[in-house]
């Protein structure tokens, strides 16, 4: 089985190869700013795949299981939580599948066309979903699951348990992680390094 790295062990390893390179900063770099450029280039990255037309990696994908709905107006309902923000793609959001818990996949529109698709003949009853100030509507009642490629991973751990934290699993392919160490010390810092060998070969690519 592969052990996916955490966000820890990139940050851990970004700050032991800054201090032991040559960069223009002479203050200490604060953990939650590297943080924020590993992020920041993880979406460079997807948006360099998305770019070359080519598909969305599945190791760039995260869950949020379980969202339970409220009503909201006439035959509709919202989610109980707003959504993090999600990386768009070809002129759409950054949702790759929602649906209900059974399997049910709910038809992505605009709110706008959902509005007339409630009154066709033969599909008002499919279930339908679309995204408003950062939650979603529907008109099942369901609680829903959905899965997407969002800007900042952190945000999707932290919406579904109070006990996230940088040791959850990081939602990048593990052969780019030395690739995006790559491009915050060079963009970031200009150090220039090799990229670090994986020592334990679990695809944290930790350094000694």
């Amino acid at each position: 089985m592969v052990k996916f790295t955490t966000l820890n062990n990139i940050i851990t390893d970004l700050l032991e190869m800054i201090r032991g390179g040559e960069s223009v900063r002479t203050e200490p770099i604060p953990k939650t700013q590297v943080e924020s450029w590993v992020h920041q280039y993880r979406v460079k990255l997807i948006k360099q795949d998305l770019d070359k037309g080519k598909l969305i990696n599945p190791d760039y994908v995260q869950v949020i299981p379980t969202i339970s709905l409220v009503a909201s107006g006439t035959d509709k309902y919202v989610t109980s939580i707003e959504l993090p923000n999600t990386i768009f793609r070809n002129y759409e959001d950054g949702f790759t599948w929602i649906g209900n818990l059974e399997g049910k996949e709910y038809q992505y529109m605009t709110e706008q066309r959902s509005t007339w698709s409630q009154h066709r003949k033969y599909t008002s009853e499919e279930p339908f979903v679309y995204l408003k100030s950062n939650k979603l509507y529907t008109n099942k009642p369901e609680n829903i699951e959905v899965r997407g490629v969002f800007e900042n991973p952190m945000e999707v751990i932290r919406s579904i348990t109070p006990l996230a934290n940088m040791d959850f699993p990081y939602p990048i392919p593990a052969d780019l992680i030395p690739t995006l160490k790559e491009m915050v010390l060079k963009g970031e810092l200009g150090i220039m390094s090799q990229a670090p060998n994986d020592n334990t070969n679990d695809s944290a690519h930790n350094i000694n």
